[in-house]
């Protein structure tokens, strides 16, 4: 192996990983806007009253403004109702749920949200790890929904981020529509069953 290839590899993948931090934005000289979201992104603190809401406004946010302007609508937090189409499992930790308004899907209908579910909450819960979520959300190995199948109603709280396009990253909690308890119940946690024993005579 000569030095030369051993110099083209070291700055191969030198360049590569540089490009890699940059996109992130953890390099220094990554613009505002890449170490902006990068900062969105590492988020941590669980919101302590998310507010209901609906497609509509989370259309009306403005999408052409500086990092100043949505700087401050990022602050807030969201609980949101919708239908779990997808979810894309990324190679840095996160999963994305592609969550529609309604179920079945009417044509020509807009309002498709991503929210994602960051490695650091992942880590809180283990319940959100890949195949369990498959199971929850009744997706197929692939995390998409089976041919002629029902989308999982789901709520999804977590803090708004701007990307783009307006999205919850990260989640901070994720319930499911359970129909035989006729609530939201957190996926992956399943209340107890109790039996009633009846008295003696």
């Amino acid at each position: 192996m000569s030095v030369r290839w051993i110099a083209t590899a070291a700055l191969t993948f030198g360049v590569a990983g540089l490009l890699a931090l940059t996109a992130e934005g953890a390099w220094p000289f990554a613009s505002l806007e890449l170490r902006h979201r990068r900062e969105m992104k590492s988020r941590v603190a669980v919101p302590a009253d998310p507010t209901p809401t609906r497609f509509e406004a989370l259309d009306a946010l403005p999408t052409r403004s500086s990092v100043a302007e949505y700087s401050a609508i990022e602050r807030r937090a969201v609980a949101v109702e919708g239908f779990v189409e997808r979810f894309d499992a990324r190679g840095n930790g996160e999963v994305a749920l592609r969550i529609v308004r309604e179920w079945p899907t009417t044509r020509g209908t807009t309002g498709a949200l991503l929210a994602t579910l960051s490695p650091s909450f992942r880590a809180r819960h283990p319940e959100w790890a890949v195949d369990a979520l498959v199971a929850e959300l009744r997706l197929t190995e692939r995390a998409e929904l089976p041919a002629g199948g029902e989308a999982r109603r789901v709520r999804v709280s977590g803090w708004l981020m701007f990307d783009a396009a307006w999205s919850i990253h990260p989640v901070t909690r994720l319930e499911v529509w359970d129909a035989s308890l006729a609530r939201y119940r957190d996926a992956g946690v399943y209340p107890e069953v109790t039996t009633k024993r009846g008295g003696g005579a």
